[in-house]
């Protein structure tokens, strides 16, 4: 089921070989969420949706010890501080965010939304965004203050209007990629503005603290930006590329960059990035394979693991306080 690519190793701290779950012979009903007890036990957990379910894995060995089901879509993923898991989902004509517990099989809360989420953030103070796509066209960003109580939508029609999955840095401040353009919630702010970018993206992708530097995706070349803010924008100053032969090109739409704590937190640059290649998916016979990429270096993966039959939603991982 897992193909090793050759090649490098991997650095240490990364995840070892990948093992077939023995759980799923005794999980049949795939119609329930279901987890392992030990799997709130497991340091770093890692998330990843398709669409529909969410599988979880012990990262470091690949095992799988849950799946979370009952989804209408899921498109996002993020976690706080505490390892707590969130992800935006579709509920009928509206959303919600649903938060786990690290290891948990069931809910702890629900944060719903007026339209159709798309990928979420926790800045350091422990507040909640997430991109919401309206069902009239368009999209604001809805903030909870401390993740709780109701929310604050932010909208910007002219300068913001079809925007990706946000991100936010080091500071509360909170970015998301609209097209070929950035736009910014300001810590304090009170409406979203646009912000320069030195650099043309092809596609939209997701944005992400990596422990040192903000980072914008551009699906379009799997390219990672890392970049510095400045007074007159965010100007790149390193690049990661993603690369695969097996399917030739690269379209990650979140990339999680894996660092020794939660993003919210992290004060040190990360060392792996995993994310599901959806370009597979126009490879004759193709599935969808989770690549681990070394960071920043990138390059080909070191290595392949939890091959999807449908596009890749969203992942995180979750590393226990």
């Amino acid at each position: 089921m897992l193909a090793g690519c050759g090649g490098s190793q991997p650095p240490i701290g990364a995840p070892g070989a990948m093992a077939q779950s023995s759980a799923l012979a005794t999980h049949a009903d795939r119609g329930k969420s279901w987890m392992l007890p030990e799997a709130k036990k497991i340091r770093e957990l890692f998330y990843v949706g398709d669409g529909g379910d969410v599988y979880v894995y012990n990262y470091k060995t690949g095992t799988q010890v849950g799946t979370l089901t009952g989804f209408n879509n899921t498109n996002g993923d993020c976690v706080d501080k505490n390892g707590d898991v969130f992800l935006t989902t579709s509920i009928g004509s509206t959303g919600a965010v649903l938060e786990y517990a690290h290891g948990g099989a069931s809910p702890i809360k629900t944060f719903s939304t007026d339209g159709h989420p798309i990928g979420c953030s926790i800045d350091p103070a422990g507040d909640l965004a997430a991109n919401n796509g309206l069902p009239g066209g368009g999209s604001d960003v809805e903030v909870w203050k401390n993740a709780s109580g109701t929310p604050t939508s932010y909208e910007n029609e002219q300068d913001c209007y079809e925007m990706w999955f946000p991100g936010y840095d080091n500071k509360g401040n909170l970015f998301i990629e609209v097209g070929p353009n950035v736009c910014e919630l300001p810590t304090g702010g009170t409406s979203l503005i646009s912000v320069p970018f030195n650099h043309a993206l092809y596609f939209p992708g997701s944005i992400m603290w990596d422990g040192k530097h903000l980072t914008l995706t551009d699906q379009g070349n799997g390219a990672i930006y890392r970049v510095k803010e400045t007074r007159k924008g965010l100007d790149v100053i390193g690049t990661t590329m993603l690369k695969d032969r097996g399917c030739g090109e690269v379209d990650v739409p979140q990339p999680f960059i894996v660092g020794p704590r939660n993003t919210p937190v992290n004060d040190e640059q990360g060392t792996v990035v995993v994310g599901g290649n959806n370009f597979c998916l126009q490879v004759s016979e193709q599935t969808v394979p989770v690549g681990y990429w070394h960071y920043a270096r990138g390059g080909e993966p070191f290595k392949f693991g939890h091959p999807r039959q449908s596009a890749v939603s969203g992942d995180a991982v979750s590393i226990a306080p």
